[in-house]
């Protein structure tokens, strides 16, 4: 299969695009880890280790072989970091993973974020960006009228990034790990849950 030949829209943000948000809110978040399983690394977890030096922010990506290694693992990795992200993979991207690394970062008091959907917002993480199906809907289509219309070249257009991500920020979680969020930053926020009312 000739990938030159393919056209779209990716399911991920681009990881640097995802920190700015997560920046704003968390201003000082310089050192990220993220567990992903010992076989393999995700491939766009290698592409945000080099997208991200440019934000000030350096991504450990530790491997773990099981739900116990990660427990083990993440004990010691969340000592140092200024926060963790919950990344999608076959072995640690599980409801258990997720659970173990949301009490452990509440434990530290360190900022739980994650990738690809808003409800890792309602189950306990700080913050979330996720895809903003809506703006995609207006990428593709935009996407397909320079195909069909000005007859811009496939190889040309290839697979792109979203456009915009929705930002989710959980106030519960933020006041259980003692963080501030300043004020002037909430009406920058897509969605807030949880504190006196979710909008």
């Amino acid at each position: 299969q000739n990938k030159t030949n393919l056209a779209g829209i990716a399911v991920e943000m681009d990881p640097a695009m995802e920190f700015l948000q997560y920046k704003m809110v968390a201003p000082t978040l310089t050192k990220v880890v993220s567990f992903h399983g010992q076989k393999s690394t995700p491939s766009f977890a290698l592409r945000a280790t080099e997208n991200l030096k440019m934000l000030g922010v350096e991504l450990e990506l530790v491997p773990v072989r099981s739900l116990s290694d990660l427990r083990n693992q993440s004990s010691t990795k969340l000592e140092d970091a200024d926060a963790v992200w919950f990344i999608n993979d076959p072995v640690v991207g599980r409801r258990e993973a997720f659970n173990l690394l949301r009490d452990e970062s509440i434990r530290l008091k360190v900022p739980l974020i994650a990738s690809l959907s808003d409800q890792f917002a309602e189950l306990g993480a700080l913050m979330t960006v996720a895809v903003d199906f809506k703006a995609v809907g207006a990428q593709a289509a935009s996407m397909a009228r320079g195909i069909l219309v000005d007859q811009t070249p496939i190889q040309q257009i290839g697979i792109r990034s979203p456009m915009a991500g929705q930002l989710t920020v959980n106030l519960d979680a933020a006041e259980k790990i003692e963080l501030t969020i300043a004020p002037e930053t909430l009406p920058n926020i897509n969605r807030v849950i949880g504190g006196s009312s979710d909008r």
